[in-house]
């Protein structure tokens, strides 16, 4: 969500800004261990692995380009099953560079 800021007030412009977390949703160099996880600062039922697209989240991308710099998070997106940006996340559907995950399934 453009607006998105975890449970401590951070947006996902500072995650990106501190290297926070990293584009495949991983933890960034600036994250500290002791911090916790994503999920201690969930929020708004997002984390920023699902909220931020420079952690691998957001759900709209304006261009291939610089497939990071061209993701703009898109509030309320969902597809025609309900599964929202979190879901494909989450369940590994997609991949931060736009591919087909772990998670996802030929017949689908």
């Amino acid at each position: 969500p453009p607006a998105w800021v975890d449970a401590e007030g951070d947006s996902c412009d500072e995650y990106s800004e501190q290297d926070l977390c990293t584009a495949w949703g991983s933890y960034g160099s600036g994250w500290k261990a002791d911090w916790g996880s994503f999920d201690d600062y969930w929020n708004d039922g997002h984390t920023a692995i699902t909220a931020c697209c420079a952690c691998g989240g957001g759900g709209e991308r304006i261009g291939l380009v610089d497939f990071n710099r061209d993701c703009k998070d898109k509030q309320g997106w969902s597809d025609k099953d309900g599964d929202t940006c979190g879901s494909y996340a989450d369940d590994g559907w997609c991949t931060a560079d736009g591919r087909y995950g772990w998670g996802w399934h030929e017949e689908w």
